[in-house]
């Protein structure tokens, strides 16, 4: 894929990238990027402004940013700032591109439909990859474990992976040592497709000689949300986790210790909000990570049942449906979760809550309208968008699916365009 930066993803990489930075020693550069969390704010702004698109704001001055957009003269002056830099930026992308690596934004037609839709808001604005792309066009399984991973747990990502790409099922793993790689390696060598998501150094990984061999054959996609230079961080790391599971149809987890390490907390994550049914092996001497992680709703992978299965897509397919079936779990969350419905205030409440929203209403509105503190409304509308049973209509105010005109809100939303991503 080539580096072909539309003018709408070249402002969102001005404004949201440090690529084309340059630091002077014991100096930064005078603002930072925004932040995704600033952008959905600006981009809320900017669609709201009737600018339509970000690539407007190139023919604005700094009094005319302040005037469309409603925003504070310094953070109109931020803009201006990291506006100016497009040509330090074009010739880092071109510097990138002569590597192989290209980048794109959320406001590009090829960004993963899969990563948005499961994501939602919390799908990374920037992407870096090298690779083809249309990998992620392929079902995938992702596999995540420790990387000091177990003997048995070894055994049993090698089969996973070597079954995923028997069966034309792309594996989706960290690239890192361990599991990752275990998983990685097994399905490149049994002739599948991978996508590797890291959370550091793209810049080096890519200039492996067997890594570029299977980019160059069609077989790996490297991809990541991190600057192609960007050193291991923890942050980064926990964020890429979210990416892996963003990606793929179901996830499986190897082996995980309780309570630490990035499988533990991307598995919790995973479970608390649903972004995937996650699967754990289940079968004698495993860590404690793994127990627990069944125990908290995680699906039990035995490694026989992988070993006699015809097909790992039939056999997830139905543990999926079985698992959610036996525990009877509302439409939503046999899809997604693993919580007990029966025991839950939100489903108690939420019919009182729903009928108030036949007009836009903010959080504090409805905190004070049913008498709770702040805190719990914001978590129940929180669970309410996930179910898709509210719509934001602005920054601050929610409306009910039931009372909601889709087209008018896609129009004045800029649908096309897909800021949101909605």
């Amino acid at each position: 894929m080539k580096n072909n930066i539309s003018p709408d993803s070249m402002v969102i990489l001005l404004l949201c990238s440090n690529i084309g930075m340059i630091y002077q020693k014991n100096k930064d550069n005078k603002y930072k990027p925004f932040t995704d969390k600033e952008w959905i704010k600006l981009s809320q702004r900017i669609i709201k402004s009737g600018l339509g698109r970000p690539s407007s704001l190139f023919n604005l001055s700094q009094k005319d940013l302040e005037e469309y957009l409603n925003i504070p003269s310094g953070t109109a002056e931020r803009i201006k700032y990291l506006l100016s830099r497009s040509g330090s930026l074009i010739l880092e992308i071109e510097k990138l591109s002569n590597m192989g690596i290209w980048v794109l934004t959320r406001a590009d037609s090829v960004y993963p439909k899969k990563l948005k839709k499961t994501l939602k808001l919390q799908s990374p604005t920037i992407l870096f990859g090298a690779g083809e792309i249309d990998i992620l066009n392929t079902e995938g399984i992702g596999i995540v474990g420790s990387r000091d991973v177990d003997e048995k747990g070894a055994f049993f990502t090698d089969k996973l992976a070597r079954k995923c790409a028997r069966e034309s099922l792309a594996v989706i793993s960290g690239g890192s040592r361990g599991v990752d790689l275990i998983a990685q390696n097994a399905a490149l060598e049994e002739g599948g497709k991978v996508v590797a998501v890291l959370s550091d150094s793209l810049s080096k990984t890519v200039q492996k000689k067997e890594i570029l061999d299977n980019i160059l054959k069609g077989n790996l996609l490297l991809l990541s949300a991190y600057h192609p230079n960007s050193r291991f961080s923890a942050y980064s790391a926990l964020g890429r986790n979210k990416h892996i599971y963003g990606l793929s149809k179901y996830t499986v987890v190897s082996s995980s210790k309780a309570g630490k390490g990035g499988t533990w907390h991307g598995a919790i994550e995973n479970l608390e909000v649903g972004f995937v049914p996650l699967f754990v092996r289940k079968e004698k001497e495993v860590p404690d990570g793994n127990i627990q992680l069944i125990e908290k709703g995680g699906i039990g992978l035995d490694p026989n049942e992988l070993e006699s299965a015809e097909s790992l897509k039939v056999l997830l397919d139905q543990k999926v449906a079985n698992h959610f079936k036996t525990n009877e779990k509302s439409d939503y969350y046999k899809t997604h979760l693993n919580v007990n419905q029966t025991m839950d205030l939100f489903y108690i409440a939420w019919p009182f809550i729903e009928k108030v929203l036949n007009k836009p209403r903010s959080k504090q509105e409805l905190s004070d309208l049913f008498n709770v503190e702040p805190m719990q409304m914001d978590l129940w509308i929180k669970r309410a968008y996930l179910e898709s049973k509210i719509k934001y209509v602005d920054e601050t105010k929610v409306i009910s699916t039931v009372f909601f005109n889709k087209d008018e809100y896609e129009d004045r939303q800029m649908n096309m365009f897909d800021l949101l991503c909605e």
